[in-house]
């Protein structure tokens, strides 16, 4: 039976027939009352999972279920990572609340059997600097990775983050991403550096079904991206479906929860100590400085300079409202006025 382990089509029609000719189909459809195309699920599980003895973080030993398709390849691609110059990475994505961090973690304990919750990051700068102090054979979890979007192109920390993940080979480590959507992964990390998407569905996206794991191999995940970015379409055939087996968190639950409401907390300050935000502030500032130069000095109004700097009269008006809302507005024009009267002759 060794080739039922593959749920690729072929196969599973071979399958189907060896039921139909043993006889064995109406008992089964009887036993699970479901229908004829569910049949074939059912096998995959049956087959499919095998049981793992793990470490948690207590210490104590918790059988895990893994397929046995992704166990083989995780078993490849660490003897990969171990014996040659390579790191792996992985993408599981789903919606919120599906067991993405779960699934991850478990597969963070199989690569790296001393995982623990200090090589979890939650934010972009936590990350990239697990990534520059990992040590050979280390797994990393990215967890809730908004850092990695693809529209988030503003923060220095996830610049960094993309150069880093295409110099980690060398590093010889696993790194699991989740994320909601591979559609919203920066294009570079889903293309060119995941080996591998997991990603966690319901059936027939029914919020009863029953839970599945759709396997992309890195050329299918350049069909899925190219295929499916528009839409968020998930129909590109995977190589092969999977069952996620019963979920055990191996880490403390308390203290995760905790580290990931600290991050949460302190997300919203550390983009305010960003350097590159700063540096922005800096010269917004320096342009509405200007502006309200020109039009209290030498009487220009906002229309001309718009004309003069390229720039639409709303995006002026919208810089200006926000230097309103700072408090420098009025502080700054005070000040060229004073600078006026004392040298108005001079002006002149």
């Amino acid at each position: 039976m060794e080739c039922c382990y593959r749920a690729n089509k072929i196969q599973l029609r071979v399958l189907i027939k060896m039921v139909t000719y043993l006889g064995l189909r109406n008992k089964i459809k009887r036993f699970c009352k479901l229908r004829h195309r569910h049949l074939t699920n059912i096998l995959i599980y049956v087959v499919g999972m095998t049981m793992i003895p793990l470490k948690d973080y207590k210490g104590e030993i918790v059988n895990t279920y893994f397929d046995k398709n992704i166990l083989k390849i995780i078993g490849k691609g660490r003897i990969n990572v171990l014996s040659k110059n390579q790191s792996l990475v992985f993408i599981v994505d789903g919606k919120s609340g599906i067991g993405k961090s779960t699934e991850a973690i478990k597969y963070c304990f199989k690569c790296d059997p001393n995982f623990n919750l200090s090589k979890v990051a939650f934010t972009p700068h936590q990350f990239l600097e697990l990534i520059l102090n990992a040590t050979r054979g280390d797994s990393i979890l990215f967890d809730e990775a908004m850092g990695m979007m693809a529209g988030n192109t503003l923060s220095k920390a996830s610049k960094d983050i993309v150069i880093a993940m295409s110099m980690i080979r060398s590093k010889n480590i696993f790194v699991f991403i989740c994320i909601n959507s591979i559609f919203d992964l920066n294009k570079s990390l889903a293309l060119h550096r995941a080996q591998a998407l997991i990603h966690l569905c319901r059936q027939f996206d029914s919020s009863d079904g029953r839970l599945m794991i759709k396997f992309y191999g890195r050329d299918t995940i350049k069909k899925l991206y190219i295929n499916g970015k528009k839409f968020y379409n998930y129909s590109t055939r995977p190589n092969f479906m999977a069952e996620p087996g019963k979920f055990h968190f191996l880490l403390d639950p308390i203290s995760y929860e905790k580290k990931k409401q600290d991050a949460i907390r302190s997300f919203g300050s550390n983009n305010n100590n960003d350097p590159s935000s700063r540096i922005e502030k800096k010269y917004k500032n320096l342009f509405v400085d200007a502006l309200l130069l020109n039009k209290f000095l030498h009487g220009m109004d906002y229309r001309a300079q718009s004309n003069i700097f390229n720039t639409p009269t709303s995006s002026l008006s919208t810089l200006l409202q926000e230097c309103k809302d700072d408090g420098r507005y009025d502080e700054v024009v005070k000040k060229i006025k004073e600078f006026k009267k004392q040298n108005e002759e001079t002006i002149k």
